[in-house]
């Protein structure tokens, strides 16, 4: 079970914003009653992708090339059975799922609307670059990740075209985001753009050998940011351990640690941690020892009232 540690430090801002939790929502093994089985983070195929809407949860299982709708509630509405490898997945504001598929030629993005196909787009790669995400920017548009840069698709003769279109974009505000080590220190610097404006910069205190990558924003301005670093536990052992940071209007807000990484999914983009509209936090969790998988649910608390 994931650990909750809510680090209180040394923020003020802290008391305006918290979680609680986790709760399990949904729980996948070779005896559940769901029927779903133990959908597995496959160590070739790569863990799944985890989104989180007002009202829904989208789940993809690259092992099983299926797509689950499930409501905030973990209820099973919908799955869509695809007949290629998926790479990932994101969903409109109509709610049709984009899903990326990069492993044979030639790379496409299916569009499926109530479990139909209703587009499919080729591309051509830009160089020998790897795309491995989908996204949508806060203006509507498509776009495509490599690595954490952005590439906006433009029609070709024959297929579209990727062209540059900055770094890694937030889901309702944030339209670039950037975060570098600042000069002769340990600390790094996290700065943002809006449509109206600069958000920033940030200063990020790290832990030791710590890298951190900006998550996504939520509808209230909320900003998530993932550390992951190599930590030592008491034995001497060493294991991977992520935090999130949450942002509003340049301050620190809350510190969620103990999300565990499932398999293998910190080398994916932290693709088994989605946050919903609302700040509501989900975190896909594979337990291979106990042969089971889950769904964890952390709701957001914003606090109205200071205490003493």
């Amino acid at each position: 079970m994931v650990s909750l540690i809510l680090a209180l430090g040394c923020f003020l801002a802290l008391s305006a914003f918290s979680y609680e939790g986790p709760v399990q929502v949904v729980r996948f093994s070779d005896d559940e009653p769901n029927g779903l089985g133990f959908i597995r983070e496959g160590a070739g195929h790569g863990p799944l992708r985890l989104l989180a809407c007002d009202s829904l949860l989208y789940l993809l299982a690259r092992l099983d090339h299926c797509a689950y709708t499930f409501d905030r509630r973990g209820r099973l509405i919908d799955s869509l059975r695809l007949d290629f490898c998926p790479a990932d997945m994101a969903c409109d504001d109509e709610g049709r799922l984009h899903i990326l598929q990069y492993r044979v030629q030639p790379q496409f993005i299916a569009v499926y609307e109530r479990g139909r196909e209703v587009q499919r787009r080729e591309f051509d790669i830009p160089g020998n670059r790897l795309i491995t995400e989908i996204c949508f920017s806060p203006t509507a548009e498509r776009l495509l990740l490599a690595g954490g840069y952005t590439y906006r698709l433009v029609p070709g003769q024959e297929r579209d075209i990727l062209f540059a279109a900055g770094e890694r974009p937030g889901r309702f505000h944030l339209t670039d985001t950037h975060i570098r080590r600042i000069q002769d220190t340990w600390e790094v610097e996290f700065t943002a753009k809006t449509s109206s404006g600069v958000v920033g910069p940030v200063r990020l205190e790290p832990l030791e050998r710590e890298l951190f990558q900006f998550h996504t924003d939520d509808r209230a301005g909320r900003i998530y940011i993932l550390g992951t670093s190599i930590q030592t536990d008491e034995e001497g052992k060493s294991y991977i351990a992520r935090r999130m940071l949450v942002l509003k209007d340049g301050k620190p807000l809350t510190e969620l640690r103990g999300i565990e990484p499932g398999h293998s999914s910190y080398d994916y983009a932290n693709r088994d941690i989605a946050v919903a509209p609302n700040g509501d936090l989900y975190l896909w969790m594979t337990h291979f020892s106990e042969g089971f998988s889950e769904i964890l649910y952390f709701k957001a608390r914003p606090i109205t009232s200071l205490r003493n």
